[in-house]
C-alpha cells in the first residue's frame, strides 16, 4: 500500500510496516514509492502480510461495534452500559 499521508490515513498505515506513506501533492515521492515496492517485491509481500494481520487484530466487527457505541452513547449524552 502506498497511500498519502492526509486524514485518518497514517492512524492505519504504519510507514514502513503496514505500507509507505508520501506527502500528499507530492508526485515524486509518490512515484519513488511505487517504484520501491515493485523494485523489491519481498519487502512489498512482507509489508502486505503485516498489514493484513494489523486489519484483522484492529478492525474486528465486534471492536467496531464497541467503537460506534461508544460514539454514539457519548454524542447522545448517555453512559455506556455493558451488554
Amino acid at each position: 500500500m502506498v497511500a498519502t499521508e492526509v486524514g485518518g490515513i497514517p492512524e492505519i498505515i504504519q510507514h514502513g510496516v503496514t505500507g509507505l506513506l508520501v506527502p500528499p501533492g507530492d508526485e515524486s515521492a509518490l512515484a519513488d514509492a511505487i517504484g520501491s515496492l515493485l523494485e523489491n517485491r519481498a519487502a512489498a509481500a512482507d509489508m502486505g502480510q503485516k498489514a493484513r494481520r494489523d486489519v484483522a487484530e484492529r478492525f474486528t466487527p465486534e471492536r467496531q461495534l464497541s467503537r460506534v457505541l461508544a460514539l454514539v452513547t457519548e454524542g447522545l449524552g448517555l453512559s455506556a452500559r455493558p451488554a
